[in-house]
C-alpha cells in the first residue's frame, strides 16, 4: 500500500467528528485570510460555530468572530489569529490537501513517534 492509500486508510478510521474537525481544517487553509482581509473566514468559523451548537454569533466590522456555548457568564476566552502573511512563493498556499508528515521528517504514517 503506497502513502496516499495508507493516508486514505488512516482517514477513514477517523470517528466522524474527527473527519469533520479535518474538512473543517482544510476549509480555512483553503480560505485565504491576509491582513486587512479576514471576512470570509470570519464568516465560515461563524457559520461553523453555529453549526456546533454555540449562540449569539457574531462578527464585527473588523472580522472578530464572538460566541457563546452554554447558558451564564462566559468561563473561556479563546484568542487567536485567524489572518496570515503572504504565502511567499508557495506551490500552492490554500490547496488544503493532506499529506504525510513524515516526508518532511515529522511523525506521520511511516513513523511512529
Amino acid at each position: 500500500m503506497g502513502a496516499t492509500e495508507d493516508l486514505a486508510a488512516e482517514l477513514d478510521a477517523l470517528d466522524a467528528p474527527s473527519r469533520r474537525l479535518v474538512a473543517f481544517t482544510q476549509e480555512l487553509i483553503r480560505t485565504p485570510s491576509l491582513s486587512g482581509q479576514e471576512q470570509a473566514v470570519s464568516r465560515l468559523l461563524a457559520a461553523e460555530l453555529k453549526a456546533l451548537g454555540f449562540r449569539d454569533v457574531t462578527v464585527d466590522e473588523v472580522g472578530n468572530v464572538v460566541a457563546h456555548l452554554g447558558e451564564g457568564p462566559p468561563r473561556l476566552l479563546f484568542n487567536g489569529h485567524i489572518d496570515h502573511v503572504p504565502p511567499a512563493g508557495m506551490e500552492d498556499p490554500y490547496g488544503g490537501e493532506l499529506v504525510d508528515a513524515a516526508q518532511f521528517g515529522e511523525r506521520g504514517l511511516g513513523r511512529a513517534t
